[in-house]
């Protein structure tokens, strides 16, 4: 009897380690990110054109979700994001350096990526999430500032 107890808590244990739910993959923008930043810097133009999309290697997500700095949990589960609980860990968005992306698919995390917000600031004034969907993102552009680039959606 004690076989058949152990046995079935075996089972149960392993049946809540496992999940249906694929591992999150981490994106690495930074650098990209600086590159476009310097690039754009050297043009003339006050307003440059921004190729974000282009960045990205992956195509299967719908929108961006950038969120930031000092978002907390309620705020992802009010805006309808799902699967954030196996990364929210490692979302640095405690930090005012830091803004983080998070690539959905049908509102459900598949992708993020933690940049600086040194050369292009990303995050809007008073929006804790800031969404692009894939038509916005080829409207992106940037405009200079005296501390760096901040971000524009072309309408």
């Amino acid at each position: 009897m004690k076989i058949i107890n152990y046995f079935f808590l075996s089972m149960f244990l392993l049946t809540l380690g496992c999940s249906n739910h694929p591992k999150i993959e981490r994106i690495e923008l930074d650098s990209k990110l600086e590159k476009v930043a310097t690039e754009a810097q050297e043009d003339t133009l006050e307003i440059s054109r921004f190729t974000f999309c282009e960045l990205i290697q992956r195509n299967d997500w719908d929108e961006v979700a950038i969120l930031s700095p000092y978002i907390v949990a309620k705020q992802l589960e009010n805006g309808g994001i799902k699967d954030y609980n196996q990364i929210f860990d490692d979302l640095e968005t405690m930090n005012d350096s830091k803004c983080s992306f998070l690539f959905l698919q049908k509102k459900r995390v598949i992708a993020y990526s933690i940049i600086n917000r040194g050369p292009i600031n990303f995050s809007k004034p008073l929006v804790s999430i800031f969404y692009l969907n894939k038509v916005d993102c080829s409207r992106l552009k940037l405009k200079k500032m005296a501390s760096g680039f901040d971000l524009l959606v072309d309408k």
